[in-house]
Parts: structure tokens; C-alpha cells; sequence
């Protein structure tokens, strides 16, 4: 997902998600996946 503010026709700013769940661990509500012993 990407996400751009655009200011007199010209992008200013940038945001961009690799997906739902990259967005769900940087904010700690889904653990990081790993091995499980």
C-alpha cells in the first residue's frame, strides 16, 4: 500500500506498506515470525 500527499501537483510526501501484516508487527498488535521450537 502506498500513500502520497500531493501539493500543487507535485508529491511531497511518501508513505508505503508491504502489506497488512509488516503494518501489524511494526505496531507490536502481531508478533514477529520465527521458528518455533
Amino acid at each position: 500500500v502506498d500513500a502520497m500527499r500531493v501539493v500543487d501537483g507535485k508529491i511531497t510526501e511518501h508513505w508505503g506498506v508491504a502489506t497488512l501484516l509488516d503494518l501489524m508487527q511494526q505496531l507490536g498488535v502481531v508478533p514477529p515470525l520465527g521458528r518455533q521450537r
